[in-house]
This record gives C-alpha cells, structure tokens and sequence, in this order.
C-alpha cells in the first residue's frame, strides 16, 4: 500500500458510512494528494466537505463544465447522493463586491444589508457555488473586548435576526469563548438569503465540541456525540482544527474540520 493508501481507506470508510458516492470523492482526494486535503464532517448531518487547492482534475470529478475563478480553491460538500462544488475565493473585498461575485443576481439587494451589518470584521473568503445558484460570504471578527466586544454583539444579534437564525447563537457564542476571533458566514440562494447562521471557531478539543453541539442541536447531541468518538478514532488526532457551529432553523450542524492527512 502507498503512503496515500492509509489516508484513502479512511476517507472511504467515512463515506460508505454516509452512504455517499465514493469514486468522485476519492477521485478529488487522489487527484490533490490527501496531505492536501481539509476534511469536514458533519457530527448531526451526514455531510461531509473537502477543501482543497485549485486543481483541474478534481473539479472534473464533481463538476466537469465549471469553470473555476482564478486563484480560487475548490470546496466538494457531499451528502448521500448529493454532490456540489464551490470555488473559495480567497481575498479581502467590500461586501458590495463579494455579494456580487457569488449571489444570485435577483436576489441580492435583498442580501447585501446582511453583509453590510457586520462592521466589525473583514472579508477574507467567499463561495461561489459551481453546481448551483448560491454564495456564502465569510466575515472574520479579530478578537476584542469592552465596547468593541459590545458593538460586535449589537451586529451580531441583528445578522442573526435578519436571516430568522435560531435565539441559541447567543448561547453557544457564549460558550464557546466570547472575544475570540471568529468567523460569521450567512448565506444565499434563489430564494433569498437563508435562515441561517454559521459560527466558525479555531482549534479546540473533542469535548470542548460536544458542549457545543448540545446548544447548537441539542436533541441530536447524543448522536452527534457519539459520532465525533467515532471521528475521532478514525482521524487518529486529539482535537480539532475548527469548529463550523451551523445555526439553521431547520438543519442545524457542527462540522468539525480536520487534515485528512494529520
């Protein structure tokens, strides 16, 4: 077996789990190398995502006419059968900018004050969906305290508002660490933006994930627990690169992100 064969035989056995398709995705990982790879699972959804470089070979794999953006790398997000792909364009932009980029064109006067409200960060990336009409923007939030930490909560509650995200933002941005750098991702379809809220958090142990998932889905917690043991014996590490705690009305999530090659 190759140095890739451990690494491919554990992405496959969290697929087939997942009941996901697993030639194009393995196809994705070969194709990049999987010491390239950024694997996130979702620990109450069964969704699993791939963040990897810009790469010809891989986006034929899951989306063979798309054509990417310069300089941009490539997201493949599976669940069961599904399969989508989205260019990350990495770079500082206004939110007019971004919202242009990668919302949909009817609908985005109706996202732009979305993006606009959260003043206390800046845009470093944002999703540009290849198989679909949909865009994300991520904000990061530098880290603070007093009246800095005050206002970012001001702008937080009313983003939070805005999409109709659930009230138990509040809670588990409290836990899970308040004045912490962070990312807040909101997003949008054909329909308008989405009711829903992402919080994106650095480094943190398995534990520390399970606290989490209890406020962001807490009557799937002891599934979602169970999962990230599992998880956590198949990727063979300790904790976690980042935590995506997905505030959603209707399908909330934490995906955990980790190398799939530690």
């Amino acid at each position: 077996m190759t140095t890739e064969g451990p690494h491919l035989v554990r992405l496959t056995r969290i697929l087939e789990e997942r009941s996901i398709p697993v030639e194009p995705v393995l196809r994705v990982a070969t194709a990049v190398g999987t010491a390239n790879v950024f694997l996130g699972i979702g620990t109450v959804t069964d969704s699993v995502h791939l963040l990897v470089p810009s790469n010809a070979e891989a986006l034929a794999a899951v989306a063979p006419s798309a054509t990417l953006p310069a300089g941009a790398m490539v997201v493949v997000s599976a669940r069961r059968e599904q399969l989508s792909a989205a260019a990350m364009i990495v770079g500082a932009a206004t939110a007019r900018d971004a919202v242009d980029d990668v919302g949909p064109a009817a609908v985005r006067a109706r996202w732009l004050p979305i993006v606009e409200a959260m003043k206390a960060g800046s845009i470093r990336n944002r999703l540009r969906y290849l198989t679909e009409e949909r865009g994300s923007v991520t904000i990061m939030i530098p880290p603070r305290s007093g009246e800095g930490e005050a206002a970012f909560m001001g702008q937080l509650a009313d983003v939070a508002k805005r999409v109709g995200a659930p009230a138990s933002w509040s809670a588990l941005y409290t836990e899970a660490g308040a004045g912490m750098d962070l990312g807040v991702t909101t997003e949008c379809t054909t329909a308008g933006p989405r009711p829903r809220l992402t919080l994106r958090f650095g480094p943190t142990s398995w534990d520390r994930a399970i606290d989490l998932v209890k406020i962001a889905a807490p009557t799937a917690a002891t599934f979602a627990a169970m999962q990230m043991g599992m998880l956590a014996g198949q990727l063979e590490i300790e904790g976690v690169r980042s935590v995506d705690a997905v505030l959603d009305r209707d399908e909330p999530d934490l995906v955990v992100w980790a190398k799939l090659r530690p």
